[in-house]
């Protein structure tokens, strides 16, 4: 059986930019946490706090800090938080009074807000995965709704929405790749799992194997290459009811991994691991099983 894991020490920043401490470990679902300001939150979740997103009860929200913003865009112009939905999702408006929507705090902190007028010229050259899982780049920007792409072996569409391109929405006309090109080709999907194709009929069919042999069958290539095909078991969106033995939680991603918070039906271990942490957690356990009897 696995020992419980002792994380006290472990110190991570918060989202509302100061670091946290763990003080006591209790489990992945009851840990205490001391902020540099000296504020101590107890009884939080150790997935929380990898996210980043225990609260000190002492610090303002971001949107109550960072509405009002103003900072000085690469265009020369200042431009002014307006909305914050999130770090992702900020509404800004330029000293000429145009606004900006749907943009990150991140880029506005770097001044890369575009003003809306220079839009165009933004997205000439920006590349995108189709749904035919061939790679097109905008050549031509009329206006959203007038397009021209160029795909990567050089076919030329034109007169598309730019909502079109987005969504991966836009078709290649002749989309016959050799089978033996795509067949054993491995990419990580969204749950955490490496996935190979197994099968290639046409690039809106194909069959793949996770590395937990389970395989999944008549899927989009152009899906595939985004890594969103799904694990019949578990998903980073809603977790698993039983994955290799563990009851798992909605995951997330840290330092390049996908972790879920989850807890063994077999032995009770509660903890942060990969999929193919759990997969192991299971060889292990099954192992001590067949030593037991021998």
């Amino acid at each position: 059986m696995a020992s419980k894991i002792d994380r006290v020490g472990e110190t991570r920043v918060m989202k509302c930019g100061m670091e946290a401490i763990i003080i006591r470990y209790g489990g992945a679902t009851d840990i205490d946490v001391r902020f540099e300001d000296g504020t101590v939150v107890k009884n939080r979740w150790y997935g929380n706090f990898k996210k980043g997103e225990i609260a000190n009860p002492n610090i303002k929200t971001f949107t109550e800090v960072r509405l009002g913003e103003t900072r000085m865009m690469n265009c020369g112009m200042e431009a002014t938080i307006i909305r914050y939905g999130g770090a992702t999702d900020i509404d800004v408006r330029f000293e000429d009074g145009a606004v900006a929507k749907n943009k990150a705090y991140g880029e506005f902190k770097k001044g890369g807000i575009a003003h809306p007028s220079t839009t165009a010229k933004a997205r000439l050259g920006e590349t995108r995965m189709m749904k035919c899982g061939m790679k097109a780049t905008i050549i031509r920007y009329e206006n959203a709704d007038d397009i021209n792409i160029c795909f990567e072996d050089g076919k030329v569409v034109e007169h598309k929405t730019y909502r079109a391109f987005k969504k991966g929405y836009i078709a290649h006309q002749n989309t016959n790749v050799p089978v033996e090109a795509r067949l054993g080709e491995t990419q990580m999907m969204n749950c955490g799992m490496e996935a190979t194709i197994i099968r290639y009929e046409n690039s809106r069919d194909i069959d793949v194997r996770f590395e937990d042999g389970k395989v999944v069958g008549h899927k989009a290539y152009g899906t595939f290459k985004k890594g969103e095909i799904a694990h019949p078991s578990i998903s980073q969106r809603h977790g698993s009811k039983d994955f290799h033995g563990f009851i798992c939680k909605r995951g997330f991603i840290d330092e390049g991994r996908t972790l879920y918070e989850c807890i063994c039906k077999h032995c009770s271990l509660e903890d942060v691991l990969t999929p193919q942490e759990m997969i192991e957690h299971e060889k292990l356990g099954e192992i001590s099983k067949l030593m037991n009897f021998s």
